[in-house]
């Protein structure tokens, strides 16, 4: 098969849509719903967020799959005007939950802590109880939310009302209507907020954020019922550079990222440059793994825009800008048919209103053009190829432990200063300094390099059975696959 890359497809969505769009906004929030009960249709739901006069706002609109916007019109009231408040679809309904407002009569912020439900059968909004004195997550903004299944959902991380980044999981139950905080076992991703999550499969997937600075990690959060685990990870391909303020979108295999804000860091470790990006990148699963796919069109890191090289929207495109100047706090939504549909954000000095459609296509990979990557992946496939670039992920952090012990030992057995002191990390001694040893044999070269390691430390053991006190902990998962090499 001739080796391919995705192609992004920009196309305006204003200049095509009937009815009034939306106006210019940040820090809403957007989600498509498919209500195919009442009115056989899939929409793309706006809320709230900030207007270009700082304004929150709390009004309603949508956009039908099939191009017109219109405003719904509950009869009853439903949540505050808001900003930076996040949002999931369940079923037919939307939940939205915390962000804040500033209140100008009291000159402060006021952060929320509750959780609403949208009906699209009726368009009526109703407010999701649940006892005072359960256990509930503090008020917030800046968090993420997404759908587990039908009837749980999940919330990660956000800014508490002192701007104190957050680290908390938090379930909900749609049926008992109940919170539950997860603790995660074993290493967790730092505390963050503005960072994007969705789901891939049976696994969620946290990448970027702020935290207390631009991030570009990338962790799996494994969901099950005797409990939960992050585990970081490093995929082939390109990943994107780290950036907080971005927009994803889940399809059928695929994570969508868009935009957000980079950051340049001068002495003391202040900012000294913020750029808005354009850029697009995917992280798709299938038959072959997980990676990041090469995209055409998607403007790329190095040719990032910001607000200095792009056109404003809210001054006015050039006819001829035919992708999205770099952006923060905006939304990106997937449909079913396969589009995204972006809407909104800041540059930096404006708020945005303009809309765009983007769609991909498969693209052959001229000569020298790029690395061999797979075709679309069919969802069915992402479960086992993620399975699989966990269990690399787990088996490289086991070999930086194993070589690093492996250096440790040696070093200390020698007399020599630890690595951490600049000092080399392995140094062979002349045969008298150390006296006759047993040799260990070569592993044949199709030995994984686990085990190479392995055999080298368990030579150093034998080699010396009278050991320091003061030597470094083995992780519990390798400790008894040396136990059976000393054997040997």
């Amino acid at each position: 098969m001739a080796p391919t890359m995705l192609r992004a497809n920009w196309e305006k969505a204003h200049s095509s849509a009937q009815g009034e769009p939306p106006q210019a906004r940040c820090g809403h929030v957007a989600a498509a719903v498919y209500n195919d009960q009442v009115w056989n249709e899939e929409f793309v739901i706006v809320h709230g967020g900030i207007n270009s006069q700082r304004e929150a706002l709390d009004d309603l609109v949508v956009l039908a799959s099939g191009g017109a916007w219109f405003r719904p019109a509950p009869s009853a009231l439903g949540p505050a005007a808001r900003a930076f408040h996040c949002a999931a679809a369940v079923g037919r309904s939307l939940y939205v939950f915390g962000g804040h407002v500033f209140v100008r009569q009291q000159s402060k912020i006021h952060h929320f802590g509750d959780l609403w439900r949208l009906d699209t059968d009726s368009w009526e909004w109703h407010r999701v109880e649940f006892s005072p004195d359960a256990p509930a997550p503090c008020p917030r903004d800046r968090a993420s939310l997404v759908a587990l299944d039908d009837s749980r959902l999940l919330l990660s991380g956000g800014a508490d009302a002192g701007n104190r980044r957050l680290d908390d999981l938090w379930t909900f139950s749609l049926a008992r209507g109940a919170w539950e905080q997860l603790s995660p076992t074993g290493p967790r991703p730092r505390a963050r907020c503005c960072a994007a999550l969705a789901s891939l499969g049976p696994r969620v997937l946290l990448f970027g954020g702020d935290t207390s600075g631009a991030s570009g990690d990338l962790w799996s959060l494994r969901l099950e019922k005797k409990g939960c685990s992050w585990t970081p990870l490093q995929l082939p391909g390109a990943a994107p550079s780290p950036r907080r303020g971005h927009a994803v979108a889940a399809l059928r295999g695929q994570l969508v990222f868009q935009g957000g804000v980079s950051e340049q860091r001068g002495m003391l470790g202040l900012v000294s440059k913020a750029s808005h990006l354009a850029d697009v990148a995917v992280l798709s699963a299938g038959a072959q793994g997980v990676e990041w796919r090469s995209v055409d069109g998607g403007v790329g890191d190095a040719d990032a825009r910001t607000e200095d090289q792009a056109p404003s929207p809210a001054a006015g495109l050039s006819s001829s800008f035919q992708f999205p100047p770099g952006r923060e706090k905006h939304t990106l939504t997937a449909l079913s048919d396969g589009r995204f549909f972006l809407f909104g954000g800041t540059d930096g000095t404006a708020t945005l209103g303009d809309a765009w459609w983007l769609r991909f296509e498969e693209a052959p990979v001229v000569a020298g053009g790029g690395p061999r990557v797979p075709s679309l992946p069919s969802q069915s496939s992402g479960e086992e190829a993620l399975q699989q670039a966990l269990e690399q992920s787990r088996m490289e952090q086991q070999m930086e432990q194993l070589q690093a012990i492996e250096a440790s030992v040696g070093n200390r057995l020698l007399g020599l200063p630890s690595a951490d002191k600049a000092a080399p990390a392995r140094v062979t001694p002349p045969p008298a300094a150390r006296g006759p040893s047993p040799r260990a044999p070569s592993p044949p070269a199709s030995q994984p390099l686990l085990a190479q390691s392995a055999t080298r430390l368990a030579a150093s053991l034998a080699a010396f059975p009278a050991l320091p006190a003061a030597l470094p902990a083995v992780p519990l998962g390798l400790s008894s696959a040396f136990g059976q090499l000393r054997e040997r």
